[in-house]
């Protein structure tokens, strides 16, 4: 190849500024010259008369690959959380109409002051062994104890281990009359 100026510049590197004398680019041909018609006379090559692109802009395939794959992560990590989001949005909603089922019909029941007292799981002197099933749902064991003038049932909860229970609940007469609760 001529020299078109100095420091080593090929005719094709003058025509091509991103191109360096002495090096080839892959797939380049390798016959005479084609831009400058010079040579040995043979046909030039049509992928060299148009001009290239620098090394430097061709696609990296395997980067492309990375990419993709991060992307399709993210996408997917993206709809996994929207799904959880709506997942949670939709048990909240299922559980609030479930509660304010139950509240609807402990203020029939009882009404309301009341009511407001079993929601907040309070024990009180007098309330009705229902009242505490409200609160505590059924009980573990029952213990009845008869006597000559009345009848004591006795709730038991939160099961300890062998006759321990963590709650005793005493009721005469369909009323509580006291508890222990450890």
């Amino acid at each position: 190849m001529a020299s078109a100026g100095g420091k080593g510049e090929s005719t094709i590197a003058t025509l091509h500024p991103w191109r360096v004398a002495g090096r080839r680019q892959p797939g380049e041909w390798t016959g005479s010259d084609p831009v400058a018609g010079a040579g040995t006379g043979s046909v030039a090559c049509p992928s060299m008369l148009a001009p290239r692109r620098p090394s430097g802009y061709e696609i990296d395939w395997n980067a492309v690959g990375s990419f993709a794959v991060v992307a399709i992560f993210v996408l997917a990590l993206g709809g996994v959380w929207a799904f959880l989001a709506w997942e949670r949005r939709r048990r909240v909603r299922h559980i609030a109409k479930q509660e304010k089922i139950r509240w609807d019909g402990l203020c029939q029941r009882f009404g309301p002051e009341i009511a407001g007292r079993i929601w907040r799981r309070e024990l009180w002197l007098g309330m009705s062994p229902e009242m505490v099933r409200e609160i505590h749902g059924p009980p573990v064991a029952i213990e009845e104890q008869v006597s000559a003038s009345r009848v004591r049932h006795i709730m038991k909860y939160r099961h300890m281990g062998g006759l321990r229970f963590g709650l005793r609940i005493n009721v005469e007469d369909g009323a509580v009359v006291g508890w222990e609760d450890k």
